[in-house]
């Protein structure tokens, strides 16, 4: 499984009984730490050009996740996410201004819990039947 951090390296989950627990930076081989990898990296490892959807919902760590090395939102169509601002302040912030300065123009809705960010120009991918 791939976990997304700000930047590589290590964590380990603070409270791995509880429902959701935040995590914390560890060093490698330390008893409960796991690898961290960018969504850069993830996107790469997997070999993702261009990304349709991506749903986020990772307890108020969207502040941290798009405060910086948010290049990966180039190759990302539309992002469903939980924003959890109702519960920790700083939320919301940092993943408008990450939209913004990635998709140009487009739409935003609200629906439950979840917040759609849609690009208005949509980034077109090799269709499957021309790859090589």
């Amino acid at each position: 499984m791939a976990r997304a951090s700000i930047a590589p390296g290590y964590s380990s989950a603070v409270d791995a009984n509880a429902w959701a627990f935040p995590v914390a930076e560890a060093k490698p081989g330390a008893g409960d730490a796991f690898e961290a990898s960018t969504v850069t990296q993830i996107l790469d490892r997997y070999g993702f050009g261009i990304v349709d959807l991506v749903k986020i919902d990772i307890e108020a760590g969207e502040r941290f996740l798009f405060a910086e090395n948010t290049e990966w939102l180039a190759r990302v169509n539309a992002v469903v996410i939980k924003l959890h601002a109702r519960f920790t302040s700083g939320c919301r912030e940092p993943v408008q201004a990450a939209i913004e300065r990635h998709f140009g123009g487009y739409l935003e809705k609200a629906i439950g819990d979840d917040t759609f960010f849609v690009r208005r120009q949509l980034l077109s991918a090799v269709p499957l039947n021309s790859r090589s």
